[in-house]
């Protein structure tokens, strides 16, 4: 990704640790979708919570070695996250085994497991690989942003921050949707999925012109929290400008692909998301770079979020629609004239 001498050694002391944690890190999040599912989102919103907390205490005291601990730097950083996730993946094995004994040492029938894997990879396999799309994406657009020098590569890590904080409440909302979708589909309540997905859409645009406000006012100070390089300050707040225009229409893709993995159609999902990324975001930003320098690169991103958040929804709906339309008309009909027409002329079962 362009890092080199220095960078190239913190990267390397943070990672030998991180990596080692991987366990740790990757199963508090499977234990927490598996609770989620069962209709339980409270608890695993406070062990998140819970992870954070010991995280923000820890990183001080291991990275400047307060008190009785050790100096560690960087590696300190990377300790502090690997303990937190431990005691979270320590709480969740507790309330998946105790709570909801959904874990057990019998294995069961081959024939069984292999049948249950096998529905669970079909939403999960593609699912996953979308979710791969993205950091593979954000390697090419760092490897851009490292043509024009470390400020630039460090103002993007500064919004990457802010920007996590800014979508984490509809990456939230992603996480209900596809358990309240997916639970309304088995059932064929459609009236209630549209309304679900129409309170999503207009959530997220509100929220993200609220953000986009926010930032429009504040970008300097928010990225100074983060540096005191004016440099990098400065091609944060660039970054806000542009890019935070379309955080609504980032957030109906993030929305919008949850409801895809809802309605057991995960196909979609990774083809918006490889939208978005692959096929808008990096081929732009490099062409913005070669044309309008370090900014072509914000404009890229702003225009892959927006064109990749109208198509997702727009899809969304119409397979919506679709999906309803096979049901019949014993299924109350929506009143969008889109649904109508799809709905039109099926025939009596």
């Amino acid at each position: 990704m362009g890092a080199g001498g220095e960078i190239l050694g913190y990267v390397s002391d943070y990672m030998r640790i991180w990596y080692l944690g991987v366990p740790f890190v990757v199963f508090p999040m499977i234990g927490n979708n598996i609770v989620r599912a069962t209709g339980d989102t409270f608890m695993p919103g406070m062990l998140m919570l819970n992870s954070a907390v010991i995280n923000v205490i820890l990183d001080p005291l291991l990275i400047f070695g307060i008190g009785p601990f050790p100096q560690m730097g960087i590696r300190g950083a990377a300790l502090a996250t690997v303990f937190a996730r431990s005691v979270s993946f320590t709480l969740i094995l507790i309330i998946l085994i105790r709570r909801e004994k959904l874990l057990t040492a019998r294995l069961g029938r081959i024939k069984d497991i292999l049948a249950t894997w096998k529905n669970v990879l079909y939403v999960a396999g593609p699912a996953a690989l979308g979710m791969l799309i993205t950091p593979v994406s954000i390697g090419f657009i760092t490897r851009i942003l490292s043509g024009f020098g470390n400020e630039a590569v460090a103002a993007f890590g500064v919004a990457s921050r802010v920007e996590m904080f800014a979508l984490m409440v509809i990456a939230s909302m992603g996480s209900v949707m596809i358990i309240f979708i997916g639970q309304n589909y088995s059932r064929h309540k459609f009236d209630r999925i549209f309304s679900a997905i129409g309170f999503a859409r207009n959530f997220s645009l509100i929220w993200g012109g609220l953000i986009f406000v926010l930032l429009l006012f504040f970008r300097s100070s928010i990225a100074g929290i983060f540096t005191k390089d004016l440099q990098v300050v400065s091609i944060a707040a660039a970054y806000f400008l542009i890019v935070g225009a379309s955080y609504g229409f980032q957030g109906l893709v993030m929305l919008s692909t949850a409801s895809y993995n809802g309605l057991n159609r995960p196909y979609p999902a990774v083809f918006f998301s490889l939208l978005r990324m692959l096929l808008l975001y990096v081929p732009l930003a490099w062409i913005g770079s070669r044309l309008l320098g370090l900014n072509g690169v914000f404009w890229a991103g702003l225009i892959a979020n927006v064109v990749a958040g109208i198509s997702a929804y727009a899809f969304l709906y119409s397979k919506v629609c679709k999906v309803q339309s096979a049901y019949g008309p014993d299924i109350k009909v929506s009143k969008s004239d889109v649904c109508t027409d799809y709905t039109a002329g099926y025939p009596e079962k």
